[in-house]
């Protein structure tokens, strides 16, 4: 019996992907609802009564359990070894990729993990199986030997949230580097919490790349777009491009990747970029993140992509996991303004204790609320020498002004009528007024009344009351009234600008209008560039979904700045 069950894994590794949709009355759902509350008894509940569970491991002695009873017992005993109970759930998912169904009998091969625990403290399991199911039940289960690679290379999706998965560093992040075509230029492979992207710096296009399995993505002709034009296929050190301009190229990144973690009250987690060749002390800048969860790689791995050029040009690069993410502590659900700037406060203090950095010459960085974050950790101290920007709203205004400009912007290009985007911006203003005082209640409560007359307006409204309870959204925890100007006036470092004249989220001439008197400034617009510097066609089509290249002038400006300090 155990010589033809060794076979079956056996298979497991040669199997063909299949695409399958899910039931959810399979009895994988089961089994992952049980490990989700540490209910044994449920997970027993997968079986029929008189199912066989096997498993062959290596590092155990084979072990076949008959009928529910045993398979119940011996997930309590799999339960108490790994910890698990209701107040430490585990996550369980699985790939299936190969999947048969005859005399209503289903027969899947896979690979399974089993997930305990987040961020630094996670513990994960792999294993491979052999399972054969009907009427909602497994008949036999049979697991054994797995790792992370053979997990993550499989093909096919994940059977559950899939489209929240993340990406696991320890195996992707051996994928990312860039890979030269020729002297002058080549491909930039960078992670971010869900996907990889390419960037091509021969032609400024950049995509987000789509999963076929871990060491296969195919790429569209826009930044997001699931049209595959082009085939990624890596294999050690090599990434082949089939498509339209097939070519297989060799890893060479020109940078020292060290992971590094630093603070005292917040452990924060990150990457030096270290340029290769430097003779003496170099400039130093901490890269700040956008709004939103953010990993050291950033929303859409902009962050990576700013710092490989940044370390290209020079300057020695650190990007941190934000606060509460990927593996730096602290509480997200309530990381302000003020603690944000704080991380990175700290973050350039750790960059000054380095001996590879020049103590006088470490800066802050970013893009889109990097602005704001920047100007608080100015005012609190932070002392950066300097400061470069893309796209930032928080070097001119508040909060609450940005938003106004970004809802009116996206109001118009939805097709709203003028008059229901007045209402509705005029709903807006007048929740942030109650926000300062109760005396604005009143006007709240009318213009909300107004506006939820219209069911085109019922995305675009804050609440028609306010909470003074507690912190809750964003506008709770983010001060909207903050003011970056009279610091960035008051700014005794080098600051640097870079706009778009199509930012959909900025108001590019009235925050140029507004810093054009700020000393040591210098402001530069790019004609026809969205939010992060891609070219846009119009202003209502800058999103994601419509862009695909970056502005010519985007990274030689940005280069020409680095290397001027």
């Amino acid at each position: 019996m155990f010589s033809k069950l060794k076979l079956l894994i056996a298979c497991v590794c040669v199997a063909v992907a299949s695409s399958a949709a899910y039931a959810q009355s399979d009895p994988y759902a089961t089994l992952r609802e049980a490990y989700a509350k540490g209910d044994a008894a449920r997970a027993a509940d997968a079986y029929h009564t008189d199912a066989t569970y096997a498993e062959i491991y290596a590092r155990i002695a084979p072990s076949v359990r008959a009928g529910m009873p045993a398979i119940r017992a011996g997930m309590e005993a799999f339960f108490r070894q790994l910890g698990v109970g209701p107040n430490d759930p585990a996550d369980l998912n699985f790939r299936i990729v190969s999947r048969t169904t005859s005399d209503q009998l289903t027969r899947d091969t896979g690979y399974y993990r089993i997930a305990i625990g987040k961020g630094a403290k996670r513990q994960t399991f792999f294993g491979q199986f052999v399972t054969g199911w009907r009427d909602g039940k497994f008949q036999f289960d049979i697991s054994g030997e797995a790792n992370e690679s053979d997990f993550e290379a499989a093909v096919g999706p994940l059977m559950f949230a899939d489209e929240d998965e993340e990406l696991s560093a320890s195996y992707y992040d051996s994928l990312v580097g860039y890979f030269p075509k020729d002297a002058s230029c080549g491909l930039l492979v960078t992670r971010s919490v869900r996907r990889l992207f390419l960037f091509d710096d021969c032609s400024g296009d950049w995509r987000g790349l789509s999963r076929v399995s871990g060491r296969v993505w195919t790429a569209g002709q826009k930044l997001i777009d699931p049209t595959p034009v082009d085939r990624y296929s890596f294999e050690s050190d090599k990434l082949t491009r089939t498509g339209q301009l097939p070519q297989t190229l060799t890893k060479a990144t020109p940078y020292l990747l060290e992971p590094v973690s630093f603070g005292d009250k917040v452990k924060l987690a990150g990457t030096v970029y270290q340029p290769t060749g430097a003779t003496s002390r170099s400039a130093a800048i901490v890269l700040v993140h956008g709004s939103g969860p953010q990993d050291r790689n950033g929303y859409a791995s902009y962050i990576a992509l700013l710092a490989h050029h940044l370390a290209r040009a020079g300057l020695i690069v650190l990007t941190y996991d934000k606060r509460g993410t990927g593996l730096s502590g602290g509480d997200p659900a309530t990381a302000g303004f003020e603690a944000l700037s704080a991380d990175a406060r700290v973050a350039m203090e750790y960059l000054r204790t380095r001996d590879d950095v020049d103590p006088k010459r470490v800066g802050l960085g970013g893009s889109s609320q990097a602005g704001w974050i920047a100007a608080m950790a100015i005012r609190d101290g932070g002392n950066p020498a300097f400061a470069m920007l893309v796209g930032a709203a928080g070097s001119a205004l508040t909060v609450e002004e940005q938003n106004i400009y970004n809802t009116r912007v996206r109001m118009t290009c939805a097709g709203i009528a003028s008059p229901q985007i007045k209402l509705a911006l005029d709903q807006q203003r007048a929740f942030f007024a109650a926000r300062r005082s109760v005396s604005g209640d009143a006007a709240l409560a009318r213009l909300s009344a107004d506006a939820a007359r219209y069911p085109a307006l019922v995305d675009w409204l804050f609440p028609a009351t306010v909470n003074r309870n507690g912190a809750g959204d964003w506008y709770d925890i983010l001060d909207p009234d903050f003011d970056p100007l009279p610091i960035w006036r008051a700014y005794q470092g080098k600051a640097f600008f870079l706009f778009g004249s199509l930012d959909d989220s900025t108001p590019t001439t009235d925050t140029v209008r507004r810093i054009a008197s700020i000393k040591n400034a210098q402001i530069k617009v790019l004609k026809d560039a969205q939010h992060l510097g891609l070219t846009a066609r119009s202003l209502c089509a800058s999103d994601v979904t419509n862009v695909s290249r970056f502005h010519p002038s985007f990274f030689s400006t940005l280069n020409t700045w680095a290397k001027s300090l």
